[in-house]
């Protein structure tokens, strides 16, 4: 049997916590490293749907980004407004599936797929996933998108 060897830190990016594994911690802590932190808010109610997690999933790993670096929000019981999303997460960049920006308060518009900043963060506005992941075009949009969000 071959064994698997995770360092502390892949261990608290998948956990969220520190670990003391042979007497070694990680240098820096996840949520206090420079690392892009990205909160994705859903209009589900308390959890992602399998075939919309596992269509999300997809995105963020094409996206390049790690579990420790996203918190995914769902409308359980209410959205929270975007303040709120950043105190908690302190995270540079929100995805907004099947969410208006109003409904987090934000104080604008914009339509689907565009790049938007404000307030020093950047937000991108999306159909719900199932919607994206049924029309082609809209794919391609939002994968337009996030290439420049995330210069992948």
């Amino acid at each position: 049997m071959e064994s698997v060897k995770l360092n502390a830190t892949a261990l608290a990016q998948v956990y969220g916590k520190d670990f003391l594994i042979d007497g070694t911690a990680p240098s820096v802590s996840p949520a206090s490293s420079s690392q892009r932190r990205v909160v994705v808010v859903t209009a589900y109610p308390h959890t992602v749907p399998a075939a919309a997690a596992q269509f999300l999933q997809s995105i963020l790993s094409a996206c390049k980004l790690l579990p420790g670096q996203v918190e995914i929000v769902t409308a359980s019981p209410d959205i929270p407004d975007y303040t709120s999303i950043h105190l908690q997460w302190n995270n540079s960049i929100t995805l907004l599936f099947g969410v208006q920006p109003d409904q987090i308060g934000l104080p604008m518009h914009f339509p689907h797929f565009q790049v938007q900043s404000f307030a020093e963060k950047t937000y991108l506005s999306s159909p719900p996933l199932e919607e994206v992941e049924q029309d082609r075009s809209l794919k391609l949009q939002l994968w337009q998108s996030l290439q420049k969000l995330f210069a992948v």
